[in-house]
């Protein structure tokens, strides 16, 4: 990590990463999966921001909206957690808004930044229509081991990019649980609402 990245590292207030995401009760599973995952391989809660599980990142009394964006202005790596209820939020979609347009400044000052954007979908949400905001690439979360290894990979290498020091044996760890129990329960679980909403 050199002195410029060390020196903006200090200064950045708020969190490493923002997970935009729905708060609804089917989207409650992948998000507790996604930050279970971030704990067990080494990050504290003091390195991601995400509205449902770190609440404390909000002052009380202040207004929600200009506080989350005051985040995203400081965050290094926004994660977007793209289900079918994430498209149907107005909320949702003004933060990846914001994120756009915050990238579109860092990419015209050249001390800045730039904010890394890691979009996931999780089906039935179809990722060529998210592919088309570009954002990057979008992976799709659909239970397959080697997309959900990707992920992991991809998240790693925006953390290292930042300048995040990651421990090798708790990430590979925390990575082999996510992959083989702790996302395939979530999406499990996931799936298992829709079909009781269906029924």
């Amino acid at each position: 990590m050199g002195k410029r990245e060390r020196r903006r590292r200090k200064e950045r207030r708020g969190p490493l990463i923002f997970i935009s995401h729905a708060t609804a009760d089917s989207d409650k599973p992948l998000v507790e999966a996604l930050c279970a995952f971030m704990k067990a391989a080494g990050l504290g809660s003091g390195d991601y921001f995400c509205s449902s599980q770190t609440p404390y990142w909000f002052t009380p009394g202040k207004n929600d909206a200009s506080q989350i964006y005051g985040l995203l202005d400081q965050t290094a790596v926004f994660l977007q957690l793209t289900t079918k209820v994430f498209l149907e939020r107005p909320n949702c979609l003004l933060e990846v808004g914001y994120a756009i347009s915050r990238r579109r400044r860092d990419q015209a000052d050249r001390l800045a930044s730039r904010l890394q954007m890691l979009p996931v979908v999780v089906p039935p949400v179809d990722f060529e229509p998210i592919n088309m905001m570009r954002l990057g690439t979008a992976i799709s979360l659909d239970g397959d081991a080697k997309n959900v290894n990707l992920f992991a990979a991809q998240l790693r290498k925006l953390l290292e990019q930042s300048g995040h020091p990651i421990h090798d044996d708790s990430w590979t760890a925390a990575t082999g649980q996510f992959v083989n129990d702790g996302w395939p329960k979530a999406l499990s679980e996931y799936r298992k609402s829709f079909d009781d909403k269906a029924t």
